[in-house]
């Protein structure tokens, strides 16, 4: 089993040097660093060539792509180009380029890995972990992500909470080869929100998935330039708005999923009732209306906190209109 890190910047230079700094210097060692950076125009790519000159025995794979299409789109190509280079069994660490990795994250997660992987279907196991959130400057402000309001686990790995949310952070999703093949060939384009959600969603029908349950392995840094982030207090009309054009997202990304459940069908472990509902959807057009009131019946019935049930109001308003 080799190990490898899927690592993808664009201008990073802010925060990249200590997390990959942070990822050098674990206790176990990973073998191949895969570091795509995207149409950087600060000193990101410099910041790189300088790492590498010092730690000249590590095997690193640094390519510059000439366009920065976002940050899943990003991811969903250095999966691509780095599918073809492992074997199923080998483990997959996935980076941003601002967190920090604690010491032992690497240790941990592979001692889960071993053990976990025999047991995983065709060789395909996510594990992810928890994480300490931090500001701008790494003080701590929460010592766990899954405080239950408004994420918990396993209580929203449930196969129809996975579709209205996403619990697992990326930077803390290990892939083994086998699932990261499966994902090349089947997550692309631009309908799902973020690609920590799109494999999460894959994995959940066709892999096991681990939930690390330990202390926070990593410092989920928190800045003015978090695609997403964390959950932060907001205002009322900003939450009602944030919701309403969350709603029309979701609805496009369960569109799609809808999709690639028909694509996956064979590969799906434990087919339920709503995935073969979703798969007669997709394959039959006179029933494609029928997502709108399955989501929003969802949104509601099983949203735990205020702003899930919001959602299924802003569902169903879409489906009207």
């Amino acid at each position: 089993m080799d190990s490898h890190l899927i690592l993808c910047s664009h201008n990073g230079e802010r925060f990249i040097k200590e997390q990959i700094t942070s990822i050098l210097d674990q206790e176990e060692e990973i073998k191949f660093l895969h570091i795509f950076d995207f149409a950087s125009s600060d000193q990101t790519l410099e910041i790189l060539a300088d790492l590498q000159a010092q730690h000249p025995q590590r095997r690193w794979n640094i390519t510059r792509v000439d366009h920065a299409p976002g940050a899943a789109a990003s991811f969903f190509h250095a999966i691509q180009k780095t599918a073809p280079l492992v074997q199923p069994r080998d483990c997959v660490f996935l980076a941003d380029q601002d967190d920090v990795w604690l010491k032992n994250k690497t240790s941990v997660i592979k001692s889960i890995f071993l053990k976990e992987i025999k047991s995983a279907p065709k060789d395909r196991l996510l594990i992810f972990h928890d994480v300490a959130i931090t500001d701008e400057k790494l003080c701590i402000t929460q010592e766990s992500f899954y405080t239950g309001n408004p994420y918990s686990v396993p209580r929203d790995l449930a196969c129809d909470r996975l579709i209205l949310c996403n619990p697992i952070i990326g930077h803390t999703m290990t892939l083994s080869g086998a699932l990261l093949q499966l994902a090349a060939e089947n997550l692309h384009g631009p309908n799902y929100l973020m690609h920590d959600w799109a494999i999460g969603l894959l994995a959940s029908r066709t892999s096991r998935i681990c939930y690390a349950n330990t202390p926070a392995l990593s410092l989920y840094r928190q800045h003015d330039n978090n695609v997403l982030g964390a959950s932060r207090k907001r205002r009322l009309l900003s939450k009602i708005r944030r919701t309403h054009s969350f709603a029309q997202k979701i609805i496009i990304q369960a569109k799609e999923f809808s999709f690639l459940l028909t694509k996956v069908e064979k590969e799906i472990n434990h087919p339920n009732k709503l995935d073969n509902w979703l798969i007669k959807i997709t394959q039959k057009r006179n029933l494609s209306w029928a997502i709108y009131p399955t989501l929003g019946f969802m949104a509601f019935a099983r949203g735990p906190t205020i702003q899930r049930k919001l959602l299924s109001a802003f569902i169903f308003l879409r489906w009207i209109i």
